[in-house]
């Protein structure tokens, strides 16, 4: 056994808060003051300002990943964000298609919806952990869930391409981007995807 410090190597799980966030979370708490407990959607002074940060970071964000700032929706993460595709689709009755290297937040509820009658299926990978294009002519206006980069493997995925097949189809193509955006400079309408979680 070696007395060397143990290296973390699982960023792509989670990473250490970067040190200019942290600051920024810092100075936005301090702004807001009573330990940056406001609720955005109140009318008092602190909600105000609380809503005022929040259309600034929309602004922002939405500048980098090339959007309109009220497409952007904001969850508590990944999970509530991949559900929120996956049953929103499942629940109008519309099919939900995901590939089998989907993160557990996108697989468990399109299988369960499967399993509730909605129509889809599961999308094999090839040995390299690439979506294999099925023989499906049409996605019957439903969503096509495929991970940008896998957040174990890291294969990264060949989106813009997806995206033109499957919407060729009629439907529209959702991906798990927690893994790639902020690593990648690209912009959502360049990546070729119509829904993403980020």
């Amino acid at each position: 056994m070696s007395n060397r410090d143990p290296i973390y190597l699982d960023h792509n799980a989670t990473t250490p808060l970067h040190p200019e966030v942290r600051d920024a979370m810092r100075d936005v708490l301090d702004r807001l003051g009573d330990g940056g407990a406001a609720n955005p959607s109140s009318l008092h002074r602190f909600g105000r300002e609380a809503r005022s940060i929040v259309e600034v970071a929309r602004e922002r964000l939405a500048a980098y990943l090339g959007v309109d700032p009220y497409d952007l929706y904001f969850t508590s993460g990944g999970t509530e964000s991949n559900n929120l595709v996956v049953r929103g689709f499942g629940r109008m009755g519309r099919g939900v298609w995901a590939s089998a290297g989907e993160h557990p937040s996108v697989l468990e509820p399109t299988k369960d919806e499967h399993r509730r009658g909605t129509p889809g299926s599961i999308l094999e990978l090839d040995p390299d952990g690439r979506v294999v294009r099925p023989a499906i002519d049409s996605f019957d206006d439903g969503c096509v869930s495929i991970h940008w980069i896998n957040n174990e493997t890291g294969v990264e995925q060949e989106l813009p391409a997806w995206g033109e097949w499957v919407r060729a189809r009629g439907g529209v193509l959702h991906t798990d981007g927690a893994q790639g955006f902020f690593r990648r400079n690209v912009s959502l309408p360049d990546l070729g995807v119509d829904l993403a979680t980020i």
